[in-house]
Protein backbone atom coordinates (compact mmCIF):
# COMPACT_ATOMS: atom_id res chain seq x y z
CA UNK A 1 0.00 0.00 0.00
CA UNK A 2 1.30 3.45 -0.96
CA UNK A 3 2.49 5.65 1.90
CA UNK A 4 2.46 9.44 1.60
CA UNK A 5 4.98 11.62 3.44
CA UNK A 6 3.16 14.92 3.92
CA UNK A 7 5.34 17.91 4.82
CA UNK A 8 3.75 20.70 6.84
CA UNK A 9 5.66 23.97 6.98
CA UNK A 10 5.40 27.68 6.37
CA UNK A 11 6.40 29.02 2.98
CA UNK A 12 10.12 29.75 2.45
CA UNK A 13 11.11 27.47 5.31
CA UNK A 14 13.07 24.77 3.45
CA UNK A 15 10.25 22.36 2.58
CA UNK A 16 11.52 21.77 -0.97
CA UNK A 17 14.97 20.90 0.38
CA UNK A 18 13.41 18.53 2.93
CA UNK A 19 11.31 16.99 0.16
CA UNK A 20 14.41 16.27 -1.93
CA UNK A 21 16.43 15.09 1.07
CA UNK A 22 13.69 12.59 1.93
CA UNK A 23 13.58 11.54 -1.71
CA UNK A 24 17.21 10.34 -1.50
CA UNK A 25 16.06 7.49 0.76
CA UNK A 26 15.67 4.29 -1.31
CA UNK A 27 12.00 3.57 -1.93
CA UNK A 28 10.94 7.21 -1.66
CA UNK A 29 9.80 9.42 -4.56
CA UNK A 30 9.74 13.23 -4.27
CA UNK A 31 6.96 15.20 -5.97
CA UNK A 32 7.37 18.68 -4.52
CA UNK A 33 4.09 20.59 -4.26
CA UNK A 34 2.03 17.98 -6.07
CA UNK A 35 -1.24 19.85 -5.59
CA UNK A 36 -0.13 21.89 -8.63
CA UNK A 37 0.31 18.82 -10.84
CA UNK A 38 -2.67 19.56 -13.18
CA UNK A 39 -1.59 23.17 -13.56
CA UNK A 40 1.97 22.19 -14.45
CA UNK A 41 0.71 19.71 -17.04
CA UNK A 42 -1.22 22.62 -18.55
CA UNK A 43 1.90 24.82 -18.63
CA UNK A 44 4.19 21.99 -19.79
CA UNK A 45 7.21 24.14 -20.61
CA UNK A 46 5.45 26.60 -22.88
CA UNK A 47 3.29 28.99 -20.84
CA UNK A 48 5.77 30.60 -18.42
CA UNK A 49 8.95 32.58 -19.11
CA UNK A 50 10.40 31.97 -15.65
CA UNK A 51 11.56 28.43 -16.38
CA UNK A 52 9.55 26.89 -13.55
CA UNK A 53 7.05 25.16 -15.81
CA UNK A 54 9.14 22.03 -16.37
CA UNK A 55 10.05 18.98 -14.32
CA UNK A 56 13.01 19.39 -11.97
CA UNK A 57 14.88 16.89 -14.16
CA UNK A 58 14.94 19.63 -16.83
CA UNK A 59 12.44 18.13 -19.26
CA UNK A 60 8.94 19.17 -20.17
CA UNK A 61 6.43 17.02 -18.33
CA UNK A 62 5.34 15.48 -21.63
CA UNK A 63 8.98 14.55 -22.36
CA UNK A 64 9.94 13.38 -18.86
CA UNK A 65 9.92 9.59 -18.96
CA UNK A 66 8.58 9.32 -15.42
CA UNK A 67 5.69 11.77 -15.76
CA UNK A 68 4.88 10.58 -19.27
CA UNK A 69 4.46 7.04 -17.92
CA UNK A 70 2.50 8.20 -14.85
CA UNK A 71 0.17 10.41 -16.91
CA UNK A 72 -0.41 7.59 -19.40
CA UNK A 73 -1.54 5.21 -16.63
CA UNK A 74 -3.68 7.84 -14.89
CA UNK A 75 -5.29 8.74 -18.23
CA UNK A 76 -6.32 5.12 -18.75
CA UNK A 77 -7.84 4.99 -15.25
CA UNK A 78 -9.61 8.34 -15.70
CA UNK A 79 -10.84 7.70 -19.24
CA UNK A 80 -9.36 10.87 -20.77
CA UNK A 81 -5.91 12.24 -21.70
CA UNK A 82 -4.54 14.36 -18.84
CA UNK A 83 -2.24 16.28 -21.15
CA UNK A 84 -5.28 17.37 -23.18
CA UNK A 85 -7.55 17.90 -20.14
CA UNK A 86 -5.26 18.60 -17.15
CA UNK A 87 -7.77 20.69 -15.15
CA UNK A 88 -10.35 17.94 -15.37
CA UNK A 89 -8.12 15.97 -13.00
CA UNK A 90 -8.64 18.08 -9.87
CA UNK A 91 -6.30 17.60 -6.92
CA UNK A 92 -6.72 20.77 -4.84
CA UNK A 93 -9.17 20.64 -1.92
CA UNK A 94 -10.44 24.03 -0.78
CA UNK A 95 -7.31 25.62 -2.19
CA UNK A 96 -6.32 27.18 -5.51
CA UNK A 97 -4.36 24.80 -7.73
CA UNK A 98 -2.65 27.63 -9.67
CA UNK A 99 -0.01 30.07 -8.46
CA UNK A 100 -0.90 33.75 -8.64
CA UNK A 101 -4.65 33.20 -8.43
CA UNK A 102 -6.59 34.12 -5.31
CA UNK A 103 -8.85 31.58 -3.66
CA UNK A 104 -12.48 32.71 -3.88
CA UNK A 105 -14.08 34.28 -0.82
CA UNK A 106 -16.61 31.44 -0.50
CA UNK A 107 -13.84 28.82 -0.61
CA UNK A 108 -11.86 30.74 2.01
CA UNK A 109 -14.89 30.80 4.30
CA UNK A 110 -15.46 27.06 3.91
CA UNK A 111 -11.77 26.43 4.45
CA UNK A 112 -11.79 28.48 7.66
CA UNK A 113 -14.84 26.59 8.94
CA UNK A 114 -13.23 23.26 8.08
CA UNK A 115 -10.02 24.18 9.90
CA UNK A 116 -12.03 25.24 12.93
CA UNK A 117 -13.88 21.91 12.88
CA UNK A 118 -10.61 19.97 12.66
CA UNK A 119 -9.28 21.99 15.57
CA UNK A 120 -12.23 21.79 17.95
CA UNK A 121 -14.48 18.87 16.93
CA UNK A 122 -12.54 16.45 14.70
CA UNK A 123 -14.93 13.55 15.38
CA UNK A 124 -18.08 15.50 14.51
CA UNK A 125 -20.36 13.96 11.84
CA UNK A 126 -20.54 17.47 10.36
CA UNK A 127 -17.07 16.96 8.90
CA UNK A 128 -18.66 14.75 6.24
CA UNK A 129 -20.37 17.86 4.93
CA UNK A 130 -16.93 19.27 4.07
CA UNK A 131 -15.68 16.00 2.59
CA UNK A 132 -18.49 15.43 0.08
CA UNK A 133 -17.70 18.35 -2.29
CA UNK A 134 -14.06 17.23 -2.67
CA UNK A 135 -14.59 13.46 -2.96
CA UNK A 136 -13.46 13.46 -6.60
CA UNK A 137 -10.30 15.40 -5.78
CA UNK A 138 -9.57 13.10 -2.83
CA UNK A 139 -9.89 10.06 -5.10
CA UNK A 140 -7.64 11.69 -7.71
CA UNK A 141 -4.92 12.33 -5.12
CA UNK A 142 -4.77 8.65 -4.22
CA UNK A 143 -4.80 7.68 -7.91
CA UNK A 144 -1.86 10.05 -8.38
CA UNK A 145 0.18 8.70 -5.45
CA UNK A 146 -0.64 5.03 -6.12
CA UNK A 147 0.22 5.35 -9.81
CA UNK A 148 3.62 6.87 -8.99
CA UNK A 149 4.44 3.87 -6.81
CA UNK A 150 3.17 1.42 -9.42
CA UNK A 151 5.29 3.12 -12.07
CA UNK A 152 8.53 3.71 -10.15
CA UNK A 153 8.52 0.85 -7.63
CA UNK A 154 8.61 3.33 -4.75
CA UNK A 155 6.73 2.60 -1.54
CA UNK A 156 6.57 6.19 -0.26
CA UNK A 157 5.73 9.45 -2.04
CA UNK A 158 6.72 12.83 -0.59
CA UNK A 159 4.38 15.81 -0.95
CA UNK A 160 5.39 19.29 0.22
CA UNK A 161 2.18 21.15 -0.68
CA UNK A 162 2.00 22.21 2.99
CA UNK A 163 -1.80 22.00 3.18
CA UNK A 164 -3.08 20.56 6.45
CA UNK A 165 -6.66 20.25 5.14
CA UNK A 166 -5.53 18.09 2.24
CA UNK A 167 -3.35 16.05 4.56
CA UNK A 168 -6.20 15.56 7.04
CA UNK A 169 -8.59 14.42 4.31
CA UNK A 170 -6.03 11.96 2.95
CA UNK A 171 -5.44 10.66 6.48
CA UNK A 172 -9.15 10.22 7.18
CA UNK A 173 -9.71 8.35 3.92
CA UNK A 174 -6.80 5.91 4.40
CA UNK A 175 -5.72 5.91 8.06
CA UNK A 176 -2.16 4.76 8.55
CA UNK A 177 -0.99 5.67 5.04
CA UNK A 178 0.04 9.23 5.89
CA UNK A 179 3.34 10.11 7.58
CA UNK A 180 3.29 13.74 8.71
CA UNK A 181 6.58 15.65 8.90
CA UNK A 182 6.46 19.11 10.47
CA UNK A 183 9.38 21.30 9.42
CA UNK A 184 10.05 24.10 11.87
CA UNK A 185 12.63 26.87 11.57
CA UNK A 186 14.10 29.21 14.19
CA UNK A 187 12.03 32.37 14.34
CA UNK A 188 15.09 34.53 13.59
CA UNK A 189 15.58 32.65 10.33
CA UNK A 190 11.91 33.13 9.45
CA UNK A 191 12.20 36.88 10.03
CA UNK A 192 15.44 37.14 8.03
CA UNK A 193 13.91 35.24 5.13
CA UNK A 194 11.02 37.71 5.10
CA UNK A 195 13.42 40.67 5.19
CA UNK A 196 15.31 39.29 2.18
CA UNK A 197 11.99 39.14 0.30
CA UNK A 198 11.31 42.77 1.35
CA UNK A 199 8.46 41.75 3.65
CA UNK A 200 7.89 42.88 7.21
CA UNK A 201 9.96 40.42 9.32
CA UNK A 202 7.90 40.93 12.48
CA UNK A 203 4.56 40.41 10.75
CA UNK A 204 5.92 37.31 9.02
CA UNK A 205 7.17 35.91 12.33
CA UNK A 206 3.74 36.52 13.91
CA UNK A 207 2.01 34.87 10.95
CA UNK A 208 4.39 31.94 11.24
CA UNK A 209 3.59 31.50 14.94
CA UNK A 210 -0.14 31.52 14.23
CA UNK A 211 0.26 28.90 11.50
CA UNK A 212 2.26 26.51 13.67
CA UNK A 213 -0.13 26.95 16.58
CA UNK A 214 -2.84 25.82 14.18
CA UNK A 215 -0.76 22.82 13.13
CA UNK A 216 -0.17 21.84 16.75
CA UNK A 217 -3.82 22.09 17.79
CA UNK A 218 -5.10 20.12 14.80
CA UNK A 219 -2.45 17.40 15.07
CA UNK A 220 -3.17 17.10 18.80
CA UNK A 221 -6.85 16.47 18.07
CA UNK A 222 -6.12 13.93 15.33
CA UNK A 223 -5.18 11.04 17.61
CA UNK A 224 -4.07 8.68 14.85
CA UNK A 225 -1.71 11.13 13.13
CA UNK A 226 1.84 9.84 12.83
CA UNK A 227 4.11 12.85 13.20
CA UNK A 228 7.79 13.72 13.18
CA UNK A 229 9.31 17.14 13.81
CA UNK A 230 12.35 18.24 11.80
CA UNK A 231 14.23 21.37 12.76
CA UNK A 232 15.47 23.29 9.75
CA UNK A 233 18.74 24.19 11.47
CA UNK A 234 19.44 20.55 12.34
CA UNK A 235 18.60 19.49 8.79
CA UNK A 236 21.15 21.84 7.23
CA UNK A 237 23.82 21.28 9.89
CA UNK A 238 23.42 17.47 9.99
CA UNK A 239 21.67 16.36 6.78
CA UNK A 240 22.98 12.78 7.02
CA UNK A 241 21.62 12.38 10.54
CA UNK A 242 18.29 13.93 9.52
CA UNK A 243 17.97 11.56 6.57
CA UNK A 244 18.73 8.58 8.81
CA UNK A 245 16.07 9.66 11.31
CA UNK A 246 13.55 10.15 8.52
CA UNK A 247 14.29 6.66 7.18
CA UNK A 248 13.70 5.19 10.65
CA UNK A 249 10.43 7.13 10.98
CA UNK A 250 9.24 5.74 7.64
CA UNK A 251 10.35 2.20 8.47
CA UNK A 252 12.93 2.19 5.69
CA UNK A 253 16.60 1.20 5.68
CA UNK A 254 19.48 3.24 4.30
CA UNK A 255 22.27 1.37 2.52
CA UNK A 256 25.38 1.23 4.74
CA UNK A 257 28.22 3.65 4.08
CA UNK A 258 26.52 5.46 1.21
CA UNK A 259 27.29 9.20 1.43
CA UNK A 260 24.49 11.68 0.94
CA UNK A 261 24.52 13.29 -2.49
CA UNK A 262 21.78 15.58 -3.76
CA UNK A 263 21.30 16.29 -7.44
CA UNK A 264 17.92 17.87 -8.13
CA UNK A 265 18.02 16.69 -11.74
CA UNK A 266 17.77 13.11 -10.47
CA UNK A 267 14.35 13.93 -8.99
CA UNK A 268 11.02 14.80 -10.59
CA UNK A 269 9.43 17.56 -8.57
CA UNK A 270 6.24 19.11 -9.90
CA UNK A 271 6.48 22.49 -8.18
CA UNK A 272 8.10 24.24 -5.23
CA UNK A 273 11.05 26.51 -4.56
CA UNK A 274 13.20 27.31 -7.66
CA UNK A 275 16.14 25.61 -5.92
CA UNK A 276 14.68 22.39 -7.31
CA UNK A 277 16.52 23.23 -10.55
CA UNK A 278 19.96 23.83 -9.03
CA UNK A 279 21.47 20.46 -9.82
CA UNK A 280 24.08 19.34 -7.32
CA UNK A 281 23.51 20.85 -3.88
CA UNK A 282 25.82 21.04 -0.92
CA UNK A 283 23.66 21.56 2.17
CA UNK A 284 25.11 24.01 4.65
CA UNK A 285 23.91 26.21 7.49
CA UNK A 286 23.11 29.84 6.67
CA UNK A 287 23.27 32.29 9.57
CA UNK A 288 22.88 35.40 7.44
CA UNK A 289 19.94 36.46 9.59
CA UNK A 290 22.50 37.83 12.04
CA UNK A 291 23.44 40.46 9.46
CA UNK A 292 20.07 40.91 7.74
CA UNK A 293 18.01 41.86 10.79
CA UNK A 294 18.38 45.23 12.50
CA UNK A 295 18.99 45.47 16.25
CA UNK A 296 15.44 46.73 16.80
CA UNK A 297 13.96 43.87 14.78
CA UNK A 298 16.08 41.36 16.69
CA UNK A 299 14.64 42.71 19.96
CA UNK A 300 11.09 42.42 18.63
CA UNK A 301 11.69 38.89 17.38
CA UNK A 302 13.34 37.88 20.63
CA UNK A 303 10.16 38.92 22.47
CA UNK A 304 8.34 36.18 20.52
CA UNK A 305 10.97 33.54 21.32
CA UNK A 306 9.08 32.01 24.25
CA UNK A 307 6.02 31.42 22.06
CA UNK A 308 8.22 29.75 19.47
CA UNK A 309 9.79 27.46 22.07
CA UNK A 310 6.36 26.59 23.48
CA UNK A 311 5.10 25.53 20.06
CA UNK A 312 8.27 23.56 19.33
CA UNK A 313 8.05 21.77 22.69
CA UNK A 314 4.38 20.98 22.07
CA UNK A 315 5.00 19.51 18.62
CA UNK A 316 8.00 17.48 19.76
CA UNK A 317 6.02 16.14 22.74
CA UNK A 318 3.26 15.00 20.38
CA UNK A 319 5.82 13.33 18.13
CA UNK A 320 7.42 11.60 21.12
CA UNK A 321 4.08 10.34 22.43
CA UNK A 322 3.19 8.81 19.06
CA UNK A 323 6.59 7.34 18.24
Amino acid sequence: MTKVVSILAAGHSGSTLLDILTGTIPGVFSTGESVYFPWQLHRNGKVCDLGQDICSCGERFSNCKIWRAVVSKISKKAGYDLFDNPFRFKMAMYKNQMYGHQVSMSTRIVRALFLRSLKYCPSSPLLKVFVFPVCASLKNNWIFFDTICQTTGATHVVDSSKDIIRMALLQQSRPGDIFTVVLIRDIEGVAASAAKREQDPLLEAQRWLKLYQQYMHIIKRQKDFQVKVVRYETMVEEPDKTREQLAQYLGLVLPPSVPLAINTKAHHLVAGNPMRYKGRIHIQYDDSWKKVLTKETKKQIYALKHKYESILDGLESLAWERS
